[in-house]
């Protein structure tokens, strides 16, 4: 259906859907970040980030659950998909992405 559209219109929906996505993820960011603030300011929450204890006992256990999972061929496809796309992925964000702790700690060392 979508192919069948002549090539502007094609246009105007791509361009449409990804300002809507992008303003989605905008709106996000701003509405939570202003929620955790007020969290925070007015109800006296505490908020601590994940210990790298847990999180590693999450992956392990994980490691653990998806052979399970790959007895399944198409839930082996879809892992194997997600690991190749994580790993170019997640690797150029690591190697792209500043070190957004650096910049803000700078800023903002009472936090």
């Amino acid at each position: 259906m979508f192919d069948d559209l002549p090539e502007d219109l094609q246009a105007i929906l791509e361009y449409g859907v990804e300002a809507a996505s992008t303003a989605i993820t905008a709106s996000a960011m701003d509405n939570y970040s202003s929620d955790l603030q007020k969290l925070q300011a007015e109800h006296g929450v505490t908020v601590h980030r994940t210990p790298k204890e847990i999180l590693d006992a999450q992956l392990k256990a994980w490691d653990e659950i998806i052979p399970t999972l790959e007895a399944d061929a198409f839930m082996k496809k879809v892992l194997d998909s997600q690991r190749q796309w994580v790993e170019r992925v997640v690797y150029y964000e690591l190697m792209n992405s500043a070190d957004l702790a650096l910049a803000y700690e700078h800023y903002f060392p009472e936090n």
